[in-house]
């Protein structure tokens, strides 16, 4: 019998032994309140909110339906509303500290508002956040490993068509220093709009059209909200052809936005850039229209819009083509100059 009471009492006291050893080691890692929390993992709860402001609406009223151009204006409102839509499919998460990147994760969001949970070691931190990247085939994220330098670029080579999702980018500070759980807000907000050409053909022949913009952005840094206009890119207009009504055409862009002002869209025009008439000086960004006619001669109408077009608006332009192919529009924003027997090869 005291062999085996000795026996527990060894037991007991290995138990005892191992308990308090353990509990040293997690009090000593993160559980004394004066000790050092730098090499401890810490939740953080973030609650993300997509937000658009768009004049999708007001536009299509204004520039269409007061027109009595019913129909296209459904087909213009119904192509662009998952465009100007609040919602974000996936979202890159990346988290920089004082030395650069800390961590980064994506993940599917599929939602106008979703909260993700992040676990970070305490500190602060600049957050930046991109949506809906991974749908986007025109626009590329680049030198993501520093805040200062992250930024959407926009790719490939002139005369492609423009951004095919619409991108949503987030920036905040967080602090999560200190014990228990934290909680922060971060809204995404739009970086690209649109640009709508409207064309009225009645009965005017013609073999062909297609449609160019110009003077838009070609990136954007998240850290700061700041387009970039280094290459000033030319974009193919899409043009839609199905469930367009008789008589009429329909081209749009998706891009960056364009400069603020007349000036510095000038400053900003490409080494290849031509007179475009009298109405060149106050423009602040440009879409071509090349009419080919009957006899094969080319008819180029450029259109100078001296409004700017901002990130989450739409700008609409409807226009009537003349019997030579020319096109003329309406909006009062908005000048036309006309090239007859226009020649392949002058770009801009």
């Amino acid at each position: 019998m005291k062999r085996i009471s000795m026996t527990i009492r060894q037991r007991s006291t290995q138990m005892l032994t191992g308990i308090c050893l353990a509990a040293g080691v997690f009090l000593t890692a993160c559980g004394v309140i004066d000790d050092d929390l730098s090499d401890c993992e810490k939740d953080l709860h973030i609650n993300y909110h997509v937000a658009v402001q768009t004049n999708l609406s007001d536009q299509v009223q204004t520039v269409l339906r007061d027109r009595q151009e019913t129909a296209v204006a459904q087909l213009v409102e119904d192509s662009l509303a998952d465009f100007f839509r609040p919602y974000a499919y996936d979202a890159g998460l990346s988290f920089y500290n004082a030395t650069g990147l800390a961590h980064d994760e994506t993940q599917q969001m599929n939602a106008q508002h979703a909260t993700f949970d992040v676990t970070l070691k305490p500190g602060v931190y600049r957050h930046l956040a991109l949506a809906n990247m991974a749908r986007e085939g025109r626009v590329v994220a680049q030198q993501t490993t520093d805040a200062a330098t992250c930024r959407l670029a926009q790719t490939g080579a002139d005369n492609q068509e423009g951004h095919s999702s619409s991108l949503f980018t987030a920036r905040k500070d967080i602090d999560a220093q200190g014990t228990g759980e934290a909680t922060a807000d971060v809204t995404f907000y739009m970086t690209n709009c649109a640009s709508v050409l409207v064309i009225r053909t009645d009965t005017i022949k013609y073999n062909d059209i297609r449609v160019e913009s110009c003077d838009f952005a070609d990136g954007f840094t998240v850290d700061d909200s700041v387009f970039t206009y280094a290459s000033n890119p030319i974009i193919a207009d899409h043009r839609m052809r199905t469930g367009v009504p008789a008589q009429r055409e329909v081209f749009y862009a998706k891009t960056f936005p364009s400069h603020d002002t007349a000036a510095a869209a000038h400053a900003r025009s490409r080494a290849d850039d031509h007179q475009m008439g009298a109405d060149d000086a106050e423009r602040v960004w440009r879409k071509v229209a090349y009419v080919t006619m009957p006899d094969g001669s080319i008819t180029r109408t450029v259109i100078n819009v001296r409004t700017p077009l901002q990130a989450s608006k739409a700008y609409i332009i409807y226009g009537i083509m003349a019997s030579d192919g020319s096109i003329h529009s309406y909006n009062v924003e908005v000048g036309t100059s006309v090239t007859l027997n226009w020649k392949e090869g002058l770009i801009f």
